[in-house]
């Protein structure tokens, strides 16, 4: 573990809690950030995986490969877990911000994909976040948002 990276996140978490516990003392913005910031794109909220996935997508992987489909989640009950994750996204007040949700790219009829069916490799790492495999679907998004920003400039 890089401690570079640790100390930068620490100190990015520091400021966070710090506008969030007294916003007023940033009135021009997050350290002024805004000044210099045309727009802020946040990732909406995505299913929310067990803790471990991958440790328990490898176990299934390995010895119960003909039950792989179990692992797909229940895509009514996870958006129902997402309700309010998404409502509080929704309560940010940013003129800036645009809010761009992936989590439609892994429907299917009603399960949340979690993994690759031909490579059979899972979407997410064990700290739920997108692994090579997850971020392919997630290319062309990423490519527009990219376009968008470079048309700005």
């Amino acid at each position: 573990m890089r401690t570079d990276i640790q100390c930068l996140r620490g100190i990015a978490i520091i400021f966070v809690l710090s506008f969030h516990l007294a916003p007023n003392l940033f009135v021009n913005g997050f350290l002024g950030v805004d000044i210099f910031v045309k727009k802020i794109y946040i990732l909406d909220a995505l299913p929310e995986y067990s803790e471990n996935f991958f440790t328990l997508f490898l176990h299934y992987l390995i010895t119960r490969p003909e039950d792989m489909e179990l692992l797909h989640l229940n895509k009514k009950k996870a958006d129902l877990d997402m309700k309010n994750v998404r409502k509080r996204l929704r309560m940010i007040k940013c003129t800036k911000c645009e809010l761009f949700d992936l989590s439609h790219l892994f429907v299917e009829n009603d399960k949340y994909l979690t993994f690759d069916r031909e490579n059979m490799m899972s979407y997410v790492d064990n700290s739920v976040h997108l692994t090579t495999a997850g971020v392919a679907p997630c290319d062309p998004i990423f490519k527009n948002i990219t376009k968008e920003i470079l048309n700005k400039f």
